[in-house]
This record gives structure tokens, sequence and C-alpha cells, in this order.
């Protein structure tokens, strides 16, 4: 102790000393500032409060597809529902009572088409028979007939010859008149013959005609009878579809993460948001910046850090992440970047789809001496631009 100071009362003592002492430590301190400003690197962040998780599948909106009173709702926040699951039902009762009188009309058009494809099998029968009858019938004239002909011809012949032997002087004139009493009763018999069986087929055909007419008014009202039942099936397939669309099913599988507080006899108006089904999958972060700090500063393959909001990140810390993508087209006034999240982090929340919070992307490394010469360029351009657009 009485060394230092003795030492120190010798260094006051002397003024050489103290004068180069005060610069050189000055210079030393400049040197290194300015080492550290030129040579030294500092991180340049791209910052946003506009970000949050959500699943790399789009969540899939629940909306009502028309207008309608709420009859029944399975809606709960947070259940996992499945691919066809009913969510909500609207009101479909005057569609149903129109459908259950359609579908009682469409009954009794069946009902009345049995009989009548009842009977036009068998009017066909009918009509079968009568041919096989007219064919049948008209083979017993015909052969009829062609007796009287054959007997003709023997009369004839009997004729010609009592004839030739009366002019002879063989036979009386009693054989003659008989020969000529059997070639007209002959005649008379062939003539007979030949009207019943042109009367016959006169009359086969205006039976078969009335027949075919029978049928074809039966058939005609069959085919009415069949339209009318078409009709009917594509007006209640109508509102079989109609009573479909009322009925609101889960078009994805996934965890319900956005309901609206719908209750039953609440009236909904078309493409009301009723809620959202989120669908299970990775999870990612999606944020929004200006465009002149992020167009063609933010590229793929950069790191960045999330912390979400409400949750301070000095406790809980921050989400390590990598650029994926980004947008090249500003829509809204900002541009989408997406980052995946890092697959090994362990955090004390649990991360879900739709927390918030503020994002940080590591753009650069740049010196110090750059950020101030930036910062010095944005002050001295900040007037000049006013300026110019005044």
């Amino acid at each position: 102790m009485p060394e230092f100071a003795r030492t120190a009362r010798a260094l006051g003592r002397d003024p050489t000393r103290r004068s180069w002492w005060m610069p050189l430590a000055l210079a030393a301190l400049l040197v290194a500032w300015g080492a550290w400003a030129f040579f030294a690197r500092l991180t340049v962040y791209a910052v946003t409060d506009v970000a949050r998780l959500e699943v790399d599948q789009a969540a899939y909106p629940i909306e009502a597809p028309v207008d309608g009173r709420i009859v029944a709702t399975h809606i709960v926040l947070g259940s996992n529902v499945e691919v066809g699951e009913p969510l909500l039902e609207l009101d479909s009762e005057p569609f149903r009572l129109e459908r259950n009188e359609l579908v009682a009309k469409r009954e009794g058009y069946v009902s009345e088409l049995k009989p009548l494809q009842a009977q036009i099998a068998a009017q066909e029968q009918q009509v079968e028979n009568l041919r096989g009858a007219r064919s049948t019938s008209g083979d017993e004239l015909t052969a009829e007939l062609q007796q009287g002909e054959s007997a003709l011809r023997l009369a004839e012949t009997v004729m010609r010859r009592a004839t030739s032997l009366h002019g002879n002087g063989l036979t009386s004139e009693v054989d003659l008149e008989k020969a000529n009493t059997d070639l007209e009763q002959c005649r008379a018999n062939v003539e007979r013959c030949r009207a019943a069986l042109e009367r016959q087929d006169w009359d086969r055909r205006a039976q078969a005609s009335e027949l075919d007419a029978t049928l074809e008014e039966t058939r005609h009202d069959e085919t009415l009878a069949l339209r009318e039942i078409a009709v009917a099936g594509a007006a209640i397939q109508r509102l079989d579809n109609e009573i479909e669309r009322r009925t609101i099913r889960a078009a994805i599988s996934g965890r319900l993460g956005e309901t609206l507080n719908a209750r039953v006899g609440q009236y909904v108006a078309q493409g009301t948001r009723l809620g959202a089904i989120v669908p299970s999958g990775e999870l990612r972060i999606v944020a929004e910046f200006r465009p002149e700090e992020a167009l063609g500063r933010v590229r793929t393959g950069q790191t960045a850090r999330f912390r979400l909001r409400g949750f301070p990140w000095i406790e809980y810390g921050s989400i390590p992440a990598r650029v994926t993508g980004l947008a090249s087209e500003a829509l809204s006034g900002n541009a989408r970047v997406e980052l995946a999240v890092a697959k090994d982090v362990v955090f004390p929340v649990a991360l879900q789809h739709g927390l918030p919070g503020s994002l940080e992307i590591a753009i650069e490394r740049v010196s110090p001496a750059t950020l101030v010469l930036r910062a010095s360029g944005a002050l001295l351009a900040g007037p000049t631009t006013a300026a110019d657009d005044s």
C-alpha cells in the first residue's frame, strides 16, 4: 500500500507522462471503434406483428348454402369431425311435405301402370289369337272353295258330254236338265265359298283393326303413366337435393377451429360463415410485411424466429423457423411470407392453428458503419422526398 501511494504521487508529480497517456488512450479507443464499425457484423431483421400459426392445408369454411332457419346444430368448438358428418340443419319441412305429396302421386301412377301393362299383354295375346284363328279358318274355307271348284269343273265336263249326247239323240231331255242343275249348284257353291272367304277376311281385318286401336290406346295410357312417373321422380330428386342442401355436412375431416354462436331457431342468410374446419397437417407460419420491407430482401431459406403474442418470449422463448415462400405480388397492400416451423422444436405451449404473434426474419448481416450510412441517407432523403411530393 505505501508503495502504490508513492507511485501515484510520482506520476502526479510527472506532467510529461500525464500529457501523452490520455491522447494515446483516446486514439486506441477511436481505432477500436473504427475497427468495430467497419469489420463487425450485425444481423438485420425484418419485423412484423402480423403473423400467425396455420396448418399447411387451408381451413375449410362452413357457410350457409341457402337462407333458412336453424332447426338442429351439431357444431361444437374444438371437436373433431369426419368428412360427411352433419354439422347443422336448416328448416326443410316445406320441401319434405311437397316430396311426400309427389311420392303419393308417383305411387298412384305406379298402381295404375300395372293393370295397364296386364291389359296390354292380354290385348297382344288377343291379336295373336285372332291371327291364328284367321289362319285356321282361312285354310278351311280355302279347302272348301277348292273342293267346290273341283266339283264345278266336273259338272262342266258332265254338262258338255250331256249336251253332246243330247244333240246326237243319245240322252233324254231330263238327263240334260239334271246335268245343267248340277252345274248351277256347283257354281252357286263356289260363289258362296268365295263370298264367305271374303266376308270372313273382312271381319277379321275389322276385328284386328279394332283390337290394334284398343291396344294403341292402352299403350298411350301406359306412356302417359310412365311419363308422369318420370316427372314425379325428377321432382322428388330435385326436392331431395334441396333437402340435402339444408343439411350442412363436413366437407373434410379435421377439427372445428372456429364457430358462430348459432342457435336453434336463428335465421341465417345465404353465405353466412358459420365456422371453419381446420384439417390435420404440419404447422407453418404465415406473415404479412410491408412491400418495401420484404420484396427484394426476404428470400427462401432465411432463418427467422416467431414469438407468440401473450406468452413473454423471455419466459417461453421463441420458435425457430425458415422461409419457404414469398409472394411476388403485394395483395391488400402487404406481401405474404410463408415459413416452415422447425420439426424438432419443443415449446411449453401446445402449438395450434390460429395462434398469433410477431416474426423476425434475419435478412442480412452488415457492418455498423453501413447501418449508420443507411440511416443518414434515409434522414437526408426524407425532406427531399416530401418536397418532391409537394
